[in-house]
């Protein structure tokens, strides 16, 4: 896990630390409603959740595969219900993932953006509604400079 923090909270002078460079990474999911069904998945195949609607209330039917999310704060529990979470968060693990390949340490000034697109393709019988979350996550990764 890597925390951000401002600046002003970690007291910094420049020659404290060097900015690698400037990380971004992204995310997507399709949410699938059809007859009471709720289906999240990952286009890359990694993982799969899906809700039925019973009562008002969406309750886990299946899973599969792993759901890779970071955080760039105090840990909290995921709210798998929510496809923004969970876009925003697998794009959180990414961007993680490329400041510690560049050996950094914090991510600081991170800026987030999230598109949602959605589609209905209307059936005799029933029909389909798919809905596409994009979240792209942008930072800058630093390396805090130490005495050795």
């Amino acid at each position: 896990m890597i925390k951000t923090v401002s600046f002003d909270d970690m007291k910094l002078d420049s020659k404290d630390y060097v900015v690698l460079d400037r990380v971004e990474s992204s995310a997507r999911i399709i949410l699938t409603i059809k007859n009471g069904t709720f289906i999240l998945t990952d286009p890359d195949g990694t993982f799969s959740l899906e809700y039925l609607a019973l009562n008002g209330t969406l309750v886990l039917n299946k899973y599969s595969g792993v759901l890779r999310s970071g955080f760039l704060s105090e840990f909290s529990e995921v709210n798998t219900k929510s496809p923004e979470e969970i876009v925003r968060r697998m794009a959180l693990y990414r961007l993680i993932n490329l400041v510690r390949e560049q050996g950094g340490d914090y991510v600081i000034e991170p800026i987030y953006t999230t598109s949602v697109e959605g589609t209905v393709d209307e059936h005799w019988r029933s029909s389909t509604t798919t809905i596409t979350y994009l979240t792209t996550v942008s930072g800058k990764a630093i390396k805090l400079k130490t005495s050795k």
